[in-house]
């Protein structure tokens, strides 16, 4: 042992009483050694986890929120619940508005009618108007000089070239592109209804309770039928299977061809209108279902299964029905009520909208492949809805005038 090292005493006391060594830590610790080995006795930290896990016994754990226990058997029907639908929003503003002047004003006259290239035709006396949605150009068919002359009382396209136009006592069929009157199917009395179904123009006489059938290519008419009463409405299905006519006396009589043209007899008679009708219209997803609206001493809707001749439900309305246009894109429908116009959801007949922009009657609604919807009213004018769309706004409100296409404000 090096002798030149201070030598340090420690007592037997200094070992057994720990406060001795910690005070007199000096005595026995030189700058000279190398690290330093403290008492561990003094920290206690046995003392101090006991001390700690004692204490904690007598709070509450942190997860525990309250201080009633947790019922064995949680109440979860809230999350089966469904989100109730939002109504889907109408836009009842019109965005164009047309000034139609020399309307006729005869409820049984169908004066409007879209192409499949959403060019819309328009019989005001006896001219006819051709307005041009995508391009907003226009102008007049000429139909003037004919020689059958007389006022039109319908119009109805058959192609994006041709268009059917109804008078006095004849049908023509009119190339819009070269504006020339290719053909004339003759009548004994005024046509007030025409239809197409693929190659067959389809029309009827107001008084004499006949209904033909041409085959307007090669300009030979192929079935001749009888009514009990005055023809009022005409429409085929969207299959060409059916052919609906509805008279005077309220009931629609419904012909099958699908033994033949000139064989098709009637497959069903429906007679719950209690007066007579123009307002008739086919479902466009549902072959077999049939609307039909009455007229003022009726004043409701049938909506029928034409299969099992079953009158499915009716919808009282308030004034006789001039138009029921059915929606592509929604389960709606739209139904004309004098001056108003009133969309429902099918079947459930709850109403979504009620517009009322026009002030007198509703004459025609028709409705194009984009389901833009126009109106025709006996107050002179066409107005364009973007009743069944749920995108952005189209152009401000503008008016023009049918003669020259003009705007007025």
């Amino acid at each position: 042992m090096d002798s030149s090292l201070p030598q340090i005493r420690v007592s037997h006391s200094d070992i057994t009483q720990p406060e001795c060594c910690f005070s007199n830590v000096a005595t026995y610790r030189t700058p000279k050694m190398d690290r330093y080995i403290p008492n561990r006795s003094l920290n206690d930290l046995e003392k101090s986890h006991h001390y700690f896990v004692e204490n904690r016994r007598g709070f509450q754990k942190i997860l525990n929120f309250s201080t009633y226990s947790i019922p064995s058997k949680i109440n979860t029907d809230f999350l089966n619940l469904t989100p109730a639908k939002v109504a889907r929003k109408v836009n009842t503003q019109s965005f164009l508005v047309l000034d139609a002047p020399e309307i006729e004003k005869n409820f049984y006259f169908n004066l409007l009618d879209w192409s499949e290239s959403s060019m819309l035709a328009v019989g005001l006396g006896k001219e006819v108007y051709l307005w041009n949605l995508k391009t907003n150009s226009s102008y007049e068919l000429n139909t003037s000089p004919r020689e059958t002359g007389g006022i039109v009382s319908s119009v109805r396209w058959i192609s994006d070239e041709l268009l059917a136009i109804a008078n006095q006592d004849c049908v023509e069929l009119w190339n819009v592109n070269n504006r020339k009157c290719i053909s004339t199917f003759e009548h004994t009395n005024k046509v007030t209804c025409i239809d197409v179904n693929d190659r067959i123009l389809t029309s009827s006489s107001f008084l004499n309770n006949k209904i033909f059938c041409h085959d307007y290519r090669t300009k030979t008419k192929i079935a001749e039928y009888s009514s009990a009463d005055t023809i009022c409405s005409l429409k085929w299905n969207p299959s060409g299977r059916f052919l609906a006519a509805g008279n005077s006396q309220g009931t629609v009589e419904i012909r099958d061809i699908n033994c033949g043209l000139r064989n098709a007899e009637v497959y069903a008679t429906l007679n719950k209108h209690c007066s007579g009708f123009k307002a008739l219209s086919w479902c466009p997803w549902q072959n077999s279902l049939l609307a039909t609206g009455g007229g003022f001493c009726d004043k409701k809707i049938n909506f029928w299964n034409v299969y099992c001749s079953k009158k499915i439900k009716t919808l009282q309305v308030q004034s006789q029905v001039g138009s029921i246009v059915w929606s592509k894109q929604h389960r709606e429908i739209l139904y004309t009520d004098f001056d108003d116009m009133v969309i429902c959801k099918y079947p459930s007949m709850d109403k979504l909208a009620e517009i009322n922009d026009h002030c007198d009657r509703v004459i025609n609604a028709a409705l194009n492949k984009d389901e833009i919807l126009a109106s025709l009213s006996a107050d002179e004018t066409i107005r364009l809805w973007n009743v069944f769309q749920n995108g952005p706004k189209r152009t401000p409100l503008s008016v023009k005038k049918l003669d020259c296409f003009q705007n007025i404000r």
